[in-house]
């Protein structure tokens, strides 16, 4: 019986208010943790896929500290098709909330 492919899913990352509001420097980041990143037309959207064996909890928890505190934001949208925001202001500061 053939062994099944896991897909490894890409995700579209929009930031605002990334760390030192610098994309070049999220871009280094997200390269050393392992993570094929590449730039958008857009100027702060990234293309990201996580390595192998790689968890969608893992990549929230490698994003969160490329966001300034207080102030910093992102949307990621899946290839699944689902999407997240997350914001470092308000009630919920670093969690992930499923956009429908």
């Amino acid at each position: 019986m053939p062994k099944k492919l896991r897909l490894r899913r890409k995700y579209l990352a929009e930031f605002n208010r990334c760390v030192g509001d610098n994309i070049a420097r999220v871009i280094r980041a997200l390269r050393r943790l392992g993570y094929e990143v590449e730039r958008v037309p857009q100027l702060t959207a990234l293309r990201i896929k996580p390595p192998a064996g790689g968890t969608f909890d893992d990549l929230k928890g490698d994003l969160r500290p490329l966001l300034q505190p207080r102030r910093g934001s992102l949307i990621i949208s899946s290839t699944s098709g689902r999407s997240w925001s997350c914001s470092m202001r308000g009630n919920r500061p670093g969690d992930f909330v499923r956009i429908l």
